[in-house]
């Protein structure tokens, strides 16, 4: 019964809600959305004190039709590009260099607990070909509230290479 209810609010996220980009109340319903802004908010603070050549605030995300394209543009102090294969190719091309993305995947549920991976990469192409360097990740997790009928962040795991 539990596995029905997991999945039943799956469909509602993928196939029967819309959501608008302006309206705050309708986009912070969305399991992507949330799980995004924690990803951002933990990774810049998490790679505050690392050297590093990211651009923190200024991220790209590789386009998904499914999990990115109702997603906001700005998120607080974040800009965030969603760009499709070929659009990655152009941003390559006029940079000359591999450049950081990031990927989304799709929400996994493991024993009641909601999880969205979001995965680093900094590509690169050879020939038209797309070459993702693996650099690490995080996973955002969320848990059922029944008191309050909404799921919540119950933590942020961070993973690299």
């Amino acid at each position: 019964m539990k596995q029905i209810f997991i999945l039943s609010i799956l469909i509602n996220l993928f196939f029967f809600q819309s959501y608008s980009q302006t309206d705050k109340n309708e986009i912070n319903d969305n399991l992507y959305y949330s799980a995004l802004a924690l990803a951002l908010d933990s990774s810049a603070n998490y790679y505050q004190n690392i050297n590093s050549n990211k651009d923190l605030y200024n991220v790209i995300v590789e386009y998904n039709q499914l999990m990115t394209v109702d997603l906001p543009t700005t998120i607080r102090e974040f800009s965030i590009r969603y760009l499709n294969y070929n659009e990655l190719k152009i941003e390559y091309d006029n940079r000359k260099k591999s450049f950081p993305i990031i990927r989304i995947h799709p929400i996994v549920n493991e024993k009641g607990i909601l999880k969205i991976a979001f995965t680093d990469y900094w590509i690169s192409f050879e020939k038209d070909i797309i070459n993702y360097g693996l650099e690490g990740g995080c996973i955002i997790e969320f848990t059922f509230n029944c008191e309050s009928g909404l799921f919540e962040n119950s933590g942020v795991d961070f993973w690299g290479i």
